[in-house]
């Protein structure tokens, strides 16, 4: 994956400005890529809980794409305020991001989904944080290799 080269001067100048970049597209489309190249320019990265075990055979652990835990513990904390950007019936599990790991982070990236941009920069903004949604996608063929690795592999 390769990014425009206005971005390397992006990551430089919005250090500690209260931003926070919302990554989204399509199923194995670099989401992660994406997010990674923010992260290994000193964003923090804001990883969401789920109520969804981890593929089985993947490569995905604990806290480095999702914080994976119980309904009841997802409850609680929906229950305590303590979630944004909730979605609570995608494919039959549960998604959010921690309030205050977002709230505490000077430069953030996260990944979303499209549906949830919109909500997702009202919450953001009510936080003090200025919001950037970027679209990640691969050609067709490249979503569908990519797609077909993942069932393989279970990545």
């Amino acid at each position: 994956m390769t990014f425009h080269k206005g971005w390397g001067t992006y990551l430089k100048e919005n250090q500690g400005t209260g931003t926070v970049v919302a990554i989204f597209g399509p199923s194995a489309s670099g989401k992660s890529v994406a997010r990674d190249v923010f992260v290994d320019n000193g964003w923090d990265k804001i990883v969401s809980f789920t109520t969804r075990p981890p593929r089985p055979g993947s490569a995905e652990a604990e806290n480095r794409e999702y914080e994976f835990i119980s309904p009841e513990n997802f409850q609680d904390l929906y229950d305590q305020d303590r979630l944004l950007n909730v979605n609570l019936a995608y494919a039959g599990n549960s998604y959010g991001n921690d309030k205050e790991a977002i709230r505490a982070a000077d430069k953030a990236v996260m990944i979303t989904d499209k549906t949830s941009v919109m909500k997702l920069k009202k919450e953001l903004r009510s936080l003090g944080k200025t919001v950037y949604a970027i679209y990640v996608t691969a050609s067709p063929d490249e979503l569908v290799s990519r797609q077909l690795k993942r069932k393989e592999t279970g990545d």
